[in-house]
């Protein structure tokens, strides 16, 4: 991901904004008006939006302006927040959009190797451009390994606080666009295996009625994998069962709804024909059961810990296809979030064991980072999502 502006047009842009006028802050950071006013003009051409209104006073911004400004100052802030955590008194304005890139890269790929091989340029050209933004900061961001130089554990860092500032204006120019056309927009959610797919489906649709030119991201992984993207920018929000405990710090989780788990097994099971099964039953028959390291797993694992007899696991998979075609074929049980029981195995030929369990129920919600400012489309999606949740768990 690169700047798109350059980040010395946008920390011009910043200063005009700052001093009043164009002359104002030419004279404060020593270049000619001349040359902050062309930058100005070739900012509006890439943002493809009047910035400000000129006249006798100075430069007043205009709306687009005032929304792109919001963003740059977040911008620079995670710049200046990772040279800070990195102990050096850098200028981070004094950064160039090249060397953002270089460094990125190479955290991205590994090895300056690589990295000159993804942004098309020389070995040498990036070594030089790394190393200038090295002696900038005045802390080791490098380091040789077997193969080649990579990113210190200090540069991997800085390069998450660089992922942040340039999704910020990845939101900037959406909500540019946005003020060009009002159906358009773009949203990136990360979704947990068991989030019930019915939920996200209808989620979309009415966006889609309300925003016909909107673009929807939605990426299905393990919890591990769509954090590491939610933290470096590249998701806007994770939706999916809440962990316990709670995560904090840099991530926010808010509820949607409680979900409790059932047992499943397929509609002719043993235990499906009898008229009283209790929890004590369950270890009689196998187990397809979660992965290890997962909250539902943990569930499975305290469910066990109650029962007479551990009951023996044939299978480990987090994969609903996998777990519902096991169960048909076999004796087999699972656990299930209910609202997985309800909304996605009713083709399957599955159902739910009339078993009342002692564990609490899970809890859907969605996770956010910290400090995050989503635009008008991504706000209405979380409405329209949370309206869902509250339907499913209504009806």
């Amino acid at each position: 991901m690169g700047i798109q502006p350059t980040l010395r047009r946008l920390t011009l842009f910043d200063a005009v904004i700052r001093a009043g006028s164009a002359g104002a802050a030419a004279q404060a950071i020593g270049l000619s008006q001349p040359a902050v006013t062309h930058a100005l003009h070739k900012l509006e051409g890439e943002v493809g939006a009047r910035l400000f209104d000129r006249g006798p006073g100075g430069s007043q911004p205009t709306r687009a302006g005032r929304l792109l400004h919001r963003r740059v100052e977040r911008l620079l802030r995670q710049i200046e927040l990772g040279v800070r955590d990195m102990g050096s008194e850098a200028a981070p304005r004094t950064l160039t959009t090249p060397q953002l890139r270089a460094h990125l890269a190479i955290a991205r790929r590994g090895s300056f190797r690589a990295a000159a091989r993804e942004l098309g340029v020389a070995e040498p050209s990036l070594h030089r451009v790394a190393r200038d933004l090295e002696t900038a900061v005045g802390v080791p961001l490098y380091r040789r390994t077997p193969q080649g130089f990579s990113a210190t554990p200090a540069g991997l860092r800085f390069a998450g606080r660089l992922r942040l500032a340039l999704y910020e204006i990845d939101q900037a120019l959406d909500e540019l666009e946005a003020e060009r056309d009002a159906t358009g927009g773009r949203v990136s959610a990360g979704c947990l295996p068991l989030m019930p797919k019915p939920v996200l489906a209808r989620t979309v649709a009415a966006l889609l009625r309300e925003y016909p030119a909107v673009r929807v991201e939605l990426d299905e992984a393990p919890h591990e994998a769509l954090m590491a993207r939610l933290r470096g920018g590249e998701l806007d929000v994770l939706v999916g069962a809440l962990r316990d405990p709670r995560l904090g710090g840099d991530v926010v989780e808010r509820p949607l709804f409680g979900d409790p788990h059932v047992v499943a097994a397929r509609a002719g099971h043993p235990l499906a024909r009898e008229a009283a099964p209790g929890e004590a039953d369950l270890a009689r028959f196998p187990w397809v059961a979660p992965a290890r390291d997962t909250p539902r797993r943990a569930f499975v694992e305290e469910l066990f810990a109650r029962l007479p007899v551990r009951p023996r696991i044939v299978a480990e998979t987090s994969s609903l296809t996998l777990m519902t075609a096991i169960l048909a074929e076999s004796d087999c049980l699972t656990l299930l979030a209910r609202s997985q029981a309800q909304h996605e195995v009713r083709g399957a030929d599955l159902v739910m064991l009339p078993i009342r369990l002692g564990s609490p129920p899970r809890t859907v919600g969605t996770t956010i980072r910290s400090g995050w400012l989503p635009t008008r489309v991504q706000r209405r999606f979380l409405t329209l999502l949370r309206q869902e949740c509250r339907r499913m768990a209504g009806g």
